[in-house]
């Protein structure tokens, strides 16, 4: 089939879609079961964030949720496409709702393959890898003003492709990762992609609330993305003789800091942390080209470990997520104990440096011009530092005029 006679069809399904679903059936559902008050108990769990978003993103993300609830696997569709009320639709709009009974809705979070044609797109799923053909006008104008790496889309299925519903959610600079950090926050036992499915299907408004920060820009200093990398391994005993030439250590009682000699310092902070008595060793860096090289003299001194981190969150999300879940997030215990003895220095760089991203950030997001030198003072960060980071970090976007 042509591409110009799925889009007709989708068109098709639209129109229906507005006329069943927008001006009917969200409302009768809704009243039937409490929907509306329960959308409103789970949106004012997160009012620190939502006071923060448009009052028309608010309504539609209400109206995505009571849908999902409808047609999501084993939502209410099934109890009520036999209703009277339902029964005596036209015949084209109860075929609409039969079509969607077939296969649930659900949520997507994924990035863009392909583009085929005009306002279609080959979706992959960043969670299952699947991909999918998707139709969304919607898609076409968010991705010409904000270039996403990652979209948060509902999706429906109208026999020939998918359909977006609801708010297109875009994610600047996002990762799979980060999703998965900010479910394992709301739910410690959300630790990979078939959990994050679940944590999202069962309850999305936590995820409708990274909105907030959705077009907020990864912070990157001398060329490297600034993120937060941990693993954790058991190592047992520990060849330090072997680590000497490649390492700095100090000991705190049974703890040991190992501080990469070439990356322990900004912007990589490669350091790990072994514990003598358990044989626990903690990997941490702030770029993946400092875990690497963590991870690779390690290797070498005869540790058996994976290359992949256990933890990959960006500053942003980090961030993010502790607005959201209304809490402080420590992500290496380990740390605090030297850090006690050092007063700060390093790891009060990068917090730094945080700060500054999140001033000027929420300036940008705002649509407003950032004051960078002023912001700069703010942080505690100096201005030519401050500069160069935010230039990085725009890109392709337009800077604000200096001051």
């Amino acid at each position: 089939m042509k591409f110009s006679e799925i889009k007709a069809h989708c068109e098709a399904m639209s129109a229906l879609s507005r006329e069943v679903l927008d001006d009917f059936l969200l409302y009768y559902v809704a009243i039937k079961e409490n929907l509306g008050r329960e959308a409103d108990a789970l949106e004012k769990k997160y009012k620190r964030v939502v006071r923060t978003l448009p009052e028309s993103y608010l309504k539609s993300l209400k109206a995505e949720y009571i849908a999902h609830r409808i047609f999501r696997k084993g939502g209410y569709i099934a109890k009520y496409l036999n209703r009277p009320e339902i029964r005596n639709l036209p015949g084209d709009q109860y075929s609409f709702l039969e079509v969607q009974s077939m296969k649930p809705w659900r949520y997507s979070f994924a990035e863009i393959v392909h583009k085929p044609a005009d306002e279609f797109f080959e979706m992959q799923d960043a969670m299952t890898g699947e991909r999918y053909l998707l139709y969304s006008p919607g898609m076409k104008a968010t991705e010409a003003e904000f270039h996403p790496t990652m979209w948060f889309i509902l999706i429906s299925f109208n026999g020939q492709c998918w359909q977006t519903y609801g708010l297109i959610i875009p994610f600047r600079d996002f990762t799979a990762d980060d999703i998965i950090f900010f479910a394992s926050e709301l739910n410690s036992f959300a630790v990979n992609e078939d959990s994050v499915i679940k944590e999202v299907e069962h309850n999305p408004y936590p995820f409708f609330m990274l909105l907030s920060a959705a077009v907020s820009p990864a912070i990157v200093a001398r060329g490297h993305q600034i993120l937060h990398l941990q693993a954790t391994d058991v190592v047992g005993q520990l060849p330090a003789e072997k680590l000497q030439r490649q390492f700095s250590s100090e000991r705190k009682k049974e703890l040991f800091q190992f501080t990469h000699v070439t990356m322990g310092e900004f912007p990589h902070y490669a350091i790990a942390y072994y514990n003598e008595q358990n044989g626990d060793l903690h990997r941490t860096a702030m770029t993946e080209a400092g875990f690497a090289e963590l991870t690779k003299a390690f290797q070498g001194a005869g540790c058996d470990l994976s290359e992949e981190a256990d933890v990959a969150v960006s500053l942003a999300m980090l961030s993010t997520a502790e607005t959201i879940l209304n809490k402080k997030i420590t992500l290496n215990p380990y740390a605090e104990l030297f850090r006690k003895n050092k007063g700060g220095g390093d790891s009060e760089e990068i917090e730094k440096l945080n700060h500054f991203m999140e001033l000027a950030a929420s300036c940008y997001n705002n649509k407003k011009d950032p004051d960078i030198s002023k912001i700069a003072a703010e942080a505690g960060i100096d201005k030519e530092t401050a500069w160069r980071v935010w230039e990085q970090v725009i890109g392709k976007l337009d800077p604000p005029k200096k001051k």
